[in-house]
């Protein structure tokens, strides 16, 4: 580990490479890991069944180990190479890395479930989308989606209304009225009224953490069984 530069500092992140596909050649594989080795100076970078894996090492926790010119300049280079990246959360110890893995691999087939735009993409944005998804696989939505969200649709049906892509939006913008409103294309004091409307047909306090949680999951649910 020493001799890569990577001395275990407090918190460690993976980033997982690919280009949606095998690399069409060992050379080009050879050619993007050299590159991005001597771009992560200090971090330990391996080919790994025909992707790329690099581990860094930061003193602090946060969304992304890299800072703010560090992360345009990799996003440069992943736009130049055709590539995109999926970040782990940090992990303490190295015998972590195998869920660091998964974690970034996930990051990035959730990106590319949304069609989210960009090329790097972060498992700390997909938690919940992750929890859902392995609920699912042993039980049926019905024992977690909030009986409210099934009034809000049917609300919708009758009155060719759209609260629920306004909640969707609200929540995914955390509860920002200005930015959801912005990205709804509506007035704020429309959507103001929307949620107000969405709290009177559901019966569900959107001011209260564990009710917003289990909102965020039931749509995120309901997404996934469409």
């Amino acid at each position: 580990m020493k001799k890569s530069g990577l001395h275990l500092k407090k918190y460690i992140y993976l980033i997982y490479i690919t280009d949606n596909d095998l690399f069409d050649s060992r050379e080009k594989m050879v050619y993007i890991c050299t590159l991005l080795n001597k771009f992560f100076i200090g971090g330990l970078t391996q080919m790994l069944e025909g992707k790329i894996v690099i581990l860094l090492d930061s003193d602090q926790c946060t969304r992304s180990p890299l800072d703010d010119d560090r992360l345009q300049n990799f996003l440069q280079i992943l736009s130049a190479n055709h590539l995109f990246a999926g970040v782990s959360r940090a992990f303490l110890d190295l015998s972590q890395a195998g869920y660091a893995l998964e974690q970034a691999k996930k990051a990035f087939d959730f990106s590319r479930q949304k069609k989210g735009p960009g090329q790097l993409f972060y498992y700390e944005d997909y938690i919940l989308e992750d929890l859902a998804e392995t609920y699912l696989l042993q039980n049926p939505p019905a024992h977690i989606v909030e009986p409210g969200i099934h009034d809000l649709i049917e609300y919708d049906r009758l009155h060719s209304t759209a609260l629920m892509e306004s909640l969707t939006c609200y929540l995914e913008h955390q509860l920002d009225l200005h930015t959801a409103s912005d990205c709804l294309h509506i007035h704020f004091n429309t959507l103001k009224y929307r949620i107000q409307k969405i709290k009177d047909i559901t019966g569900l306090d959107l001011n209260k953490i564990d009710i917003i949680i289990r909102v965020r999951l039931s749509l995120i649910i309901l997404k996934a069984i469409e």
